[in-house]
């Protein structure tokens, strides 16, 4: 049966997974960030701030994930260009039939396991722009973990007082330090994925590609069809595997 969106079962595992870890992150974020901030007004204003910017990323999600990419061609006739025999229906010249779906997608980019869904004309903006409000997000809490974890040291009388006024004197102060490197080691390797992801985009939107087109483009170099692809084809290609999980 065709899949409308992302949130239909059977979840993949990626995408599952992705949420648990981003969530991770944003608790982690609660428990070892805002509770350093001593003065009550300013730990109310940024964990304002954190929460709508939170937010921001969930509907971005949401719209990249509840968004049915589908070609109009299979609600009804259209004046497509291309039969598609799986689907039964005319579509357009730019739709392409995934089998994880099942359906033909309308400017069809890729199937990102991540969303369970694919990503076409339809919710490409909503998911490029997840993965830049993201990564934005993400790289501005590394920075002050990592801000944390150095004053942890250099400060080390007035944060060892901070953190025993805010978890208690029962806390031992470098095993709170060996938790927030953990934390700020799982937020690093989050951002380098991400970063690895919006490069390979960022690349793709300024030579026109889809990563659909650039996977063929890659197939016919490898059959000798083509005489080169562009400079960045090896890497890319390494990361369209890795990351985006094409199908």
């Amino acid at each position: 049966m065709p899949r409308r969106h992302g949130c239909e079962r059977p979840w993949d595992p990626h995408q599952v997974g992705a949420l648990v870890y981003f969530s991770a992150l944003c608790a982690g974020c609660y428990a070892f960030q805002f509770q350093i901030v001593e003065e009550p007004a300013s730990r109310v204003v940024l964990g304002v701030l954190y929460t709508l910017a939170l937010l921001l990323v969930l509907a971005l999600y949401l719209a990249a994930c509840l968004t049915d990419p589908s070609d109009p061609g299979l609600r009804g006739p259209t004046q497509g260009s291309y039969y598609c025999a799986a689907c039964q229906a005319t579509v357009g010249e730019t739709s392409k039939h995934c089998r994880a779906c099942d359906r033909c997608v309308e400017g069809f980019d890729h199937h990102c396991k991540w969303l369970n869904n694919c990503v076409g004309q339809k919710n490409y903006k909503s998911f490029f722009a997840l993965v830049l409000f993201t990564l934005s997000l993400l790289v501005l809490q590394l920075a002050w973990a990592l801000w944390l974890f150095v004053i942890s040291f250099t400060q080390q009388d007035s944060m060892r007082d901070c953190v025993r006024q805010q978890y208690g004197n029962t806390v031992n102060y470098s095993g709170w330090q060996a938790m927030l490197a953990l934390y700020a080691m799982t937020v690093i390797a989050a951002v380098l994925l991400i970063v690895e992801l919006c490069s390979f985009h960022l690349v793709l939107i300024s030579r026109g590609m889809s990563t659909y087109d650039f996977i063929i483009a890659q197939r016919q170099a490898r059959s000798g069809q083509a005489d080169s692809l562009p400079s960045t084809a090896s890497s890319l290609m390494g990361l369209a595997k890795r990351l985006l999980r094409c199908q």
